[in-house]
């Protein structure tokens, strides 16, 4: 038996985590909000578009966003309480406002893991995390530490759920053999310009295991809007043709719809502060593409035809 044949045997469906249709990304809104007031009115027209799965990590805004993110949170009050809160934690960097580091680097130690998600909790002012992921994967990994810290998260209440972020599928094996509870999920970066994970194997675990990928980035961080470069370009316009084909009111919801058409059933983070786009792509969400349609996205991205 294979490695994802015994991860199979072990799913259920109270794994799977409850997100909406599209997680709303904080790495930016430091520079998006000028004060808590207007974050927080954001916040209210995302939970009032149905947008109720917030993103976010510890070293967002120079280790700012989370703060700030909950500073909003607070003005809201108890209407606050309908968000899910995903957080990532695991990378250390030079600019570390609470401790001094000389190099940046991967730490998913016990301890690390720990301080960071109380830090996050306190920052954040929640009592339990809906998600935690480890943001990026540590070489220098115990999986059976590491899984026993993950537990102890969720044992202690600190968090309801854990998965990782951009991790290979041996990586995602290895750190699941080292626990109790299940990985829930794998965020990585998948759009109309980087489509890696359709080759390398991590979005076919995904479906195997039937768990939901996240996926970051999935308007290629702003590069469809002002296309630079053949690659670009080329997927620029096929969108555009996709959007007209479908009605689907601009690129963004057509980049949208586009990774949503994968049968793993992607999650998208989405990092835009205007809420009239976030509108426009919910209304796309439930649309479906043709077959051909996927493909002709496809081979604009990577320049050559399939066959």
């Amino acid at each position: 038996m294979n490695d994802l044949s015994r991860l199979e045997t072990k799913v259920s469906k109270s794994d799977l985590v409850s997100m909406s249709s599209l997680v709303w990304g904080t790495w930016r809104c430091l520079k998006q909000f000028n004060d808590t007031q207007s974050f927080a009115r954001f916040l209210h027209e995302l939970q009032i578009l149905g947008v109720t799965t917030l993103d976010t990590a510890d070293i967002y805004g120079g280790h700012g966003a989370e703060a700030f993110l909950g500073q909003a949170l607070r003005e809201m009050g108890t209407a606050a309480n309908v968000f899910q809160i995903v957080s990532k934690g695991g990378i250390r960097t030079a600019s570390d406002r609470f401790t001094h580091i000389e190099t940046g680097h991967y730490d998913s130690s016990p301890a690390y893991i720990r301080r960071s998600v109380e830090r996050s909790l306190r920052e954040l002012g929640r009592q339990t995390l809906d998600l935690f992921l480890i943001h990026r994967p540590d070489y220098l990994m115990d999986a059976s530490e590491t899984g026993d810290a993950l537990d102890n998260l969720i044992n202690d209440g600190l968090a309801k759920s854990v998965g990782v972020s951009n991790f290979s599928t041996s990586q995602f094996n290895l750190l699941q053999s080292g626990m109790t509870n299940r990985l829930v999920t794998n965020q990585i970066e998948y759009s109309p310009l980087e489509t890696m994970a359709l080759d390398d194997g991590r979005l076919d675990q995904m479906q195997f295991v039937k768990l939901r990928p996240m996926c970051w980035s999935p308007l290629g961080a702003g590069r469809l809007f002002e296309p630079k470069g053949k690659q670009a370009i080329r997927v620029r316009f096929a969108l555009e043709r996709l959007s007209d084909k479908y009605d689907l009111s601009g690129i963004d919801a057509a980049a949208i719809v586009w990774t949503l058409r994968h049968p793993s059933r992607p999650v998208p983070v989405i990092g835009t502060g205007r809420i009239d786009r976030i509108g426009n792509v919910l209304r796309a969400v439930s649309k479906t593409i043709e077959h051909e349609d996927w493909y002709r996205i496809l081979v604009a991205s990577r320049g050559k035809d399939m066959a």
